[in-house]
């Protein structure tokens, strides 16, 4: 699994998908501080403040904090 500097779990993480799946642009921050911008897709929220993604292929999942990521 990758590794990404602006990975956050949140303190309560949902048992159950939220909602509809939803095409999200996540922002993700290497290791060396370069960011990137990837497509992928939510897949669980927790709250307000993190949200669950999936990108690539193969898929990975990152929980995300809800500034990081922009929902299409």
């Amino acid at each position: 699994m990758t590794e990404y500097m602006n990975m956050d779990r949140p303190r309560n993480i949902p048992v159950r998908p939220g909602g509809e799946p939803r095409p999200v642009l996540a922002r993700l921050v290497r290791l060396d501080g370069t960011e990137e911008y990837v497509p992928g897709r939510s897949v669980r929220y927790a709250g307000q403040s993190h949200i669950m993604v999936a990108v690539g292929n193969p898929t990975e999942y990152f929980w995300l904090r809800a500034e990081d990521v922009t929902i299409n």
